[in-house]
């Protein structure tokens, strides 16, 4: 049982060194990265989309926002969608680091990880 956030890290250290520190960093810096490109590339394409052209601007009496509401919605679900495949390698890896120092990790890196899951799961193991 980790009672606090130092004991954690010591621990850690203690069963897996420091680059137990470090595992699942390159699946989380992925998911990170493309969580924030996608939701770059997409929001405002879709918000432009949403909009209505000038000529309706100026016949429209409240400005609701709902555009960017929308458009933040649909790149949230577009982004959760996108990114679970690397999600679940992130988790995976996390969770294996946690074997409480009884066996060796199972996956050795984030590629390794996700073609073990590709093998033993198939795609849908990334679902």
């Amino acid at each position: 049982l980790h009672t606090s956030w130092t004991k954690s890290l010591a621990l850690i250290v203690e069963e897996q060194g420091i680059s137990g520190l470090y595992r699942g960093l390159a699946a989380t810096t992925l998911r990170n990265g493309l969580s924030i490109g996608i939701r770059f590339a997409l929001y405002s394409q879709i918000k432009e989309m949403l909009e209505p052209s000038p000529g309706e601007k100026r016949k429209r009496a409240s400005k609701g926002g709902w555009e960017s509401l929308v458009a933040g919605a649909a790149v949230g679900a577009f982004t959760t969608v996108l990114n679970n495949p690397i999600d679940v390698v992130k988790s995976r890896m996390q969770a294996d680091s946690q074997g409480g120092g009884k066996s060796a990790p199972e996956f050795r890196s984030t590629w390794h990880c996700i073609t073990a899951i590709k093998e033993r799961d198939g795609l849908y193991g990334l679902l």
